[in-house]
């Protein structure tokens, strides 16, 4: 018999353990009444028959919260697998009332060393599932608030108590989700039988007969089908490891014709993305699809059914911004207002939004008063803009990136506000803090001006002399790549050879240091023209040319009794004419 254990999940571990007490004939479970049970401060949680139940079952060389050899004992207070806590983390956010039971079931999925020791813990599945079925049956859950959620073996370990649930009771479980259902020994097996093949001889021209076994298919009552719930979801990430037929209602296969999944660097790692994924949909991830559909735990959970293919490479990132100017809060002063002029200062207002991975999207709202100021008090060099993004979706998160502006002052010589206008620009649009989803780093990156949501965007915000102009601050969240990585590795490895250069004597150091220089030249150099080759092979422009001005990209507004006139230099530097608003009180 194998020894199971059902543990109970409180506010944020296993508060309770009920081991499996069979009787003779393995019909009919003893007892389900829990034993040990471990913090009084739990125990408000327990089967409450009334509320939603949701069941995770590990699967191959895995562990629940119980066995002594794993440290999974009272000692370590029930320390399960971390994809299990971390499920059933999500599930109590997000259902605070919810029945939480783990399935411990090592005894059978960890059997021996030897030849065959993943087909004994294969065929144990049959067995522990009936265990299973027969504890939901004594603690009298509702079948139709029951979820069980098996990873690989488990995902088996779910279909046969289903069954056996249905034997006992007469009634279907609500739903099973099968997590990369395990496929060797769940796709084909042997018949006992055999049959001969040829293969090549020892000599050109000949062959030899060799007896092989025969295999036929798993029929469906031997692994998990659709029969065993009122809805049986399978999620496939695992050619080598997982089931690689449909065999739910409902199969969707993740990133299929990619070899690695996202963050993932191996197959067995393919394998367990399964857990991942679920989780984050259960915390509220949302994946676009290309065909304008998301995945998301709405859609697994709705009458969909059949076949589906779906990236969750491209992530959906939801959320609002917000901006700092360093220690000048949201609004940076640019500079000492003349006598009887206000100030000047460009304001950073925060904007709620929904992007996807390379796709630009609004940061936040720029307000620009350019008014005259002493000269000489305008800022010098580079100031700060901090913005951050705080996620809601793909999973809770709050990351700060770092970026740089300057301000381009013009003496007021001319007397015409556009010629004397001011510009402010972004030194640096890529910043160099990150942060990481499903294994996969990202960076915030800045992609211009605008006042049109992005369709056009310019790198410069141009506001005439004594005007209010407004623009949207574009950028966008980037997948940091493989050459970024290494070429931040090289940087770092240079910036510490610097170091060490500066304990050398000086004439050595002076050569040293004029090599690195050199080198560093030329890769600049090198960067530049590479970057100039991907720039005109995807846009037919050099890098150094920019889009043609569209004056609609900004909004400049004269102020209240005051005129605009609309000279040739305007029109020249502003061919698409200038989009005034409503406090435009005269333009000429």
């Amino acid at each position: 018999m194998v020894n199971v254990n059902f543990n109970i999940w409180g506010q944020d571990r296993i508060i309770k353990s009920t081991p499996s007490r069979l009787g003779a004939d393995a019909s009919a479970l003893i007892s389900a009444n829990p034993v040990g049970k471990l913090f009084e401060r739990d125990e408000q949680y327990g089967t409450n028959p009334n509320n939603n139940t949701y069941v995770i079952i590990h699967g191959f060389q895995n562990q629940g919260g119980n066995q002594f050899s794993t440290g999974g004992n009272g000692n370590n207070q029930f320390t399960p697998e971390e994809w299990m806590s971390e499920r059933a983390k999500a599930l109590r956010e997000r259902e605070p009332n919810a029945n939480i039971i783990l399935v411990d079931w090592e005894d059978g999925a960890k059997p021996p060393l030897g030849l065959n020791f993943y087909n004994e813990a294969a065929t144990n599945t049959r067995e522990v599932g009936e265990q299973l079925a027969q504890y939901l049956k004594a603690r009298n859950l509702d079948p139709n608030k029951i979820e069980l959620m098996g990873h690989s073996l488990g995902a088996h370990v779910s279909g046969f108590a289903g069954a056996k649930y249905k034997e006992l009771t007469g009634n279907e479980l609500n739903r099973i989700t099968g997590l990369d259902p395990a496929g060797p020994n769940f796709e084909t097996r042997k018949t006992g039988n055999f049959t001969t093949v040829l293969v090549p001889g020892p000599l050109p021209g000949t062959s030899l007969p060799v007896e092989v076994p025969e295999r036929e298919p798993v029929p469906p009552s031997d692994r998990l089908d659709p029969d065993d719930a009122k809805k049986v979801v399978a999620i496939h990430t695992s050619r080598n490891l997982g089931h690689d037929e449909a065999i739910g209602d409902f199969d969707v296969f993740i990133n299929w014709n990619n070899q690695l999944q996202p963050g993932q660097s191996t197959f067995v790692d393919n394998h367990g993305y399964a857990n991942e994924l679920y989780t984050n949909l259960i915390k509220g991830t949302v994946f676009p699809q290309p065909d304008g559909k998301v995945l998301d735990l709405d859609r697994l959970n709705s009458g969909e059914s059949g076949r589906i293919d779906v990236d969750t490479l491209r992530v959906l990132f939801a959320g609002s911004t917000s901006g700092i100017f360093g220690s000048d809060g949201n609004r940076k002063i640019l500079g000492t207002p003349s006598e009887g002029d206000e100030e000047s200062y460009v304001q950073f207002d925060e904007s709620e939004f929904t992007t996807a991975t390379d796709i630009s999207f609004n940061l936040g709202n720029l307000n620009y008063r350019n008014g005259i100021t002493v000269f000489g008090s305008e800022p010098e060099g580079d100031f700060p803009l901090n913005v951050t993004l705080s996620l809601t979706n793909p999973v809770p998160s709050t990351q700060t990136f770092n970026f740089s502006f300057n301000l381009t002052s013009t003496l007021n010589a001319t007397g015409d506000p556009v010629k004397d206008g001011d510009i402010l620009r972004f030194s640096d649009g890529i910043a160099k803090q990150k942060f990481n989803f499903q294994g996969t780093d990202y960076r915030l990156q800045l992609v211009g001006f605008s006042a049109d949501s992005g369709q056009t965007t310019l790198g410069r915000f141009n506001t005439p002399e004594q005007r209010f102009s407004e623009a949207q601050l574009i950028g966008k969240i980037k997948p940091v790549s493989i050459l970024e990585e290494a070429a931040e590795g090289v940087i770092v490895q240079i910036e510490g050879a610097t170091n060490a250069i500066k304990e050398l004597p000086g004439q050595i150091k002076d050569k040293i240091q004029n090599t690195i220089d050199d080198y560093n030249t030329r890769l600049a150099n090198y960067s530049k023209g590479f970057l100039d080759g991907l720039y005109i092979k995807f846009t037919g422009l050099p890098s150094g040319l920019s889009q043609q001005r569209i004056a609609q990209n900004l909004k400049a507004s004269a102020e209240p009794n005051s005129t605009f006139q609309i000279t040739e230099a305007v029109m020249d530097q502003y061919p698409g004419g200038i989009l005034g608003t409503e406090s435009n009180d005269n333009i000429t």
